[in-house]
């Protein structure tokens, strides 16, 4: 919902220029690594950060 307003409100280029990969991530992307830490396939991913921001940052 605050991607769609930044959106509005910048442009949709203005927004992507600063992401390494080029693309704004869909709820969807968000949507599958909650799935995945459900799951209980992730089960010893204990204190982990998942960063979905198309690599705007690395740890």
């Amino acid at each position: 919902m605050w991607c769609s307003r930044l959106v509005q409100e910048y442009g949709e280029a203005e927004i992507v220029r600063d992401i390494p990969i080029g693309k704004i991530a869909p709820p969807q992307d968000v949507a599958n690594a909650i799935a995945f830490l459900a799951s209980g396939l992730a089960a010893r991913a204990t204190g982990t950060a998942i960063d979905i921001n198309g690599a705007s940052y690395v740890h």
